[in-house]
């Protein structure tokens, strides 16, 4: 009977932990690119790994209800949390790289271009001359041999 009410406290702080970590509860606010944005998203990052961490802490001192002696089980829930942190952290890199370049530089984040000056044909020329004065110069070697 008691086993039972552990496990079903368990997996109800686990629910509870999975659904606080949904990104609709980070979804608050619109990024711009302002200091006062650039901060909230540090924040807002910092906070997604500090809560996974202690999701996995605590989904790790869950398991020491299931042994026989908890207290020689007690490294999990340091790997509990090493796992929360760094899924936290992965959570994080696909939310960054996964951003789009208005959301990232603002609405002004293209760079303003004259397609006459710089067309497909201009910039192949551009990188071959570039590659050519870089890479394609003839080595002044000169071989001696003696026999």
């Amino acid at each position: 009977m008691l086993m039972t009410i552990k496990k079903n406290i368990s997996l109800f702080i686990l629910a509870a932990a999975l659904l606080s970590l949904q990104p609709a509860v980070f979804a608050a606010g619109t990024s711009t690119t302002t200091e006062d944005s650039i901060m909230d998203d540090s924040l807002r990052d910092m906070s997604t790994v500090l809560a996974s961490g202690v999701v996995g802490a605590i989904l790790g001192l869950s398991t020491l209800s299931f042994v026989d002696s908890p207290s020689s089980h007690l490294k999990n829930i340091a790997v509990g949390g090493a796992v929360g942190i760094v899924l936290g952290v992965g959570v994080v890199i696909f939310s960054q790289a996964t951003r789009s370049s208005s959301a990232i530089g603002g609405a002004h984040a293209s760079i303003p271009m004259n397609p006459d000056k710089f067309a497909t044909l201009t910039r192949l020329e551009f990188s071959q001359d570039k590659i050519a004065k870089n890479y394609l110069k003839e080595a002044n070697i000169v071989y001696n041999f003696s026999f």
